[in-house]
């Protein structure tokens, strides 16, 4: 498996690169009223309004950083109907793609923790997210 890193406050994250559809740049992000408090935003990609977790604040209560490494994950989240729709992920230190070999030491440079979308943010986030067009599956 392959793992794009990113990081979540001090944590170091891998994200199995086959649910990844791209990463973009953390583009200019459109405000929308309402939805929870992680709910930075949206963007156009291809025609479909995509709505963006920022999974620092989801996590960590302060705002993704605009560093150059901070980037926008994209992946589909599949609802309860069969439908599927792109999810942002705004992170910081967007750095690399890693084979994941098994565990590090926590003491390690190179420690990171593979997750999960759901584990990233809960299935519930989803239904709160306004504005957010389905996207066909691919």
């Amino acid at each position: 498996m392959l793992a794009v890193l990113f990081s979540i406050g001090d944590a170091r994250c891998g994200l199995d690169s086959a649910v990844v559809e791209r990463i973009v740049p953390a583009l200019p992000l459109s405000a929308v009223a309402g939805g929870p408090v992680a709910f930075a935003g949206t963007f156009t990609y291809h025609g479909v309004s995509v709505p963006v977790v920022d999974l620092v604040r989801l996590a960590a209560g302060r705002a993704t950083q605009p560093h150059l490494s901070s980037r926008i994950i994209l992946t589909r989240h599949a609802d309860g109907g069969g439908q599927s729709r792109l999810i942002g992920l705004l992170a910081e230190r967007v750095t690399e793609v890693r084979p994941f070999v098994g565990p590090t030491p926590h003491n390690s440079p190179d420690a990171y923790r593979v997750v999960t979308l759901p584990e990233l943010v809960p299935p519930e986030f989803f239904a709160q997210l306004p504005n957010a067009e389905a996207a066909p599956a691919s």
